[in-house]
């Protein structure tokens, strides 16, 4: 039954750019988004956006095709580092894990923190996710990304989102990446900040593309700020990536609104996503 004129929604995203030497994956990477997204959508029936959009990013982050959990970039010290972010709009609460190492799915984590005092954490030790959440020791390192590690290869992009409005009106924006490949290890890009994933009573927004860009601007949060002053969902997006292309910033978002309107945009490269109200449908866009 759908109440209140509400259709449960979820629009996901695997990443912005052109899989940067990986373009052979386009076909696994189209049938990756729709698998996924057809679970997600089935779990936002049965239970809520926010247990939706944590299955949907931990999928994401098991599947290696993306840079986020298994199959992150490796930094400039050999060492994997993840961040995500959690914000659930209704309750106005932003959650987020900052550089953790040694687990599988940091957005459990971004998850868990929701519940937390101090809900933003930055790791400071390589074994926060066992010392800290009792979390099995996982490795996330795939031979792909040591071969790319070894060739100095510095990627542009790397993040996985999605956000989903349930029957009863909630709206949640989840996202997380594996970072830049060879960056300065601290580095933090938009993933773990409102800038890259923001959501309110009104809509939410992922967002994916070069970190340092999406801050500048604070996309995510200045997105969902227009609509929660009545600009329509459309037009705020419009607005920001107006503002992008001005400056020549590369990102991509995904969004959806209180009412179901979803609207995924980008500045010059492709962003991967998949959307289902009930059917699935995949975009190259």
């Amino acid at each position: 039954m759908i109440l209140n004129n509400i259709k449960p929604k979820i629009v996901i995203h695997g990443g912005y750019g052109s899989f940067e030497g990986m373009n052979d994956t386009r076909k696994a990477v189209h049938e990756s988004l729709t698998k996924i997204v057809n679970k997600a959508y089935a779990v936002l029936l049965q239970k809520n956006a926010k247990t939706a959009v944590v299955e949907a990013v931990k999928l994401m982050e098991d599947d290696p095709l993306y840079n986020a959990g298994t199959g992150s970039r490796i930094q400039a010290d050999g060492k994997i580092r993840m961040s995500a972010s959690f914000m659930h709009g209704n309750a106005l609460r932003f959650s987020g894990i900052i550089n953790i190492q040694n687990i599988q799915n940091p957005i459990e984590v971004a998850q868990n923190l929701q519940n937390e005092h101090y809900p933003i954490i930055a790791c400071n030790h390589s074994n926060y996710g066992q010392d800290i959440w009792n979390l099995p020791h996982y490795n996330p390192e795939t031979e792909h990304r040591r071969k790319e590690y070894e060739s100095r290869r510095k990627g542009k992009t790397g993040t996985v989102g999605a956000v989903a409005i349930d029957i009863n009106g909630n709206i949640v924006a989840g996202t997380s990446t594996g970072g830049i490949g060879n960056e300065t290890p601290g580095r933090v890009g938009d993933s773990p900040t409102v800038a890259g994933n923001y959501a309110s009573k009104n809509a939410g927004v992922s967002v994916t593309g070069i970190g340092e860009e999406i801050v500048n601007l604070s996309v995510a949060s200045r997105i969902v700020s227009l609509v929660d002053e009545e600009i329509n969902l459309n037009d705020a997006v419009q607005s920001v990536m107006a503002r992008a292309k001005e400056n020549k910033y590369n990102f991509g978002i995904i969004s959806l609104d209180r009412f179901g309107n979803c609207i995924v945009e980008k500045t010059t490269e492709e962003i991967y996503y998949a959307s289902s109200d009930g059917q699935a449908q995949t975009f190259y866009h």
